[in-house]
């Protein structure tokens, strides 16, 4: 399978509060995989990524994006 951009629906860009979409494998609908790439799709592009633990996923910032 390869990657594809797919629209997350579980949080907004914690930088400016615009859509996001991940990078990932995953075939589940609305699923990810823990360090999946994650883009703003508003104007601030921000570099993100998926992260995840024991069932929950959240947004964290890249670890050489600045703010």
């Amino acid at each position: 399978m390869l990657k594809q951009w797919k629209y997350i629906e579980f949080e907004q860009c914690p930088k400016c509060g615009d859509d996001l979409e991940g990078f990932t494998t995953c075939e589940p609908e609305g699923m990810f995989y823990d360090g999946d790439q994650v883009r703003c799709l508003g104007k601030c592009g921000a570099a993100l990524s998926i992260s995840c633990d024991e069932g929950e996923a959240w947004i964290s910032w890249n670890n050489e994006q600045e703010d």
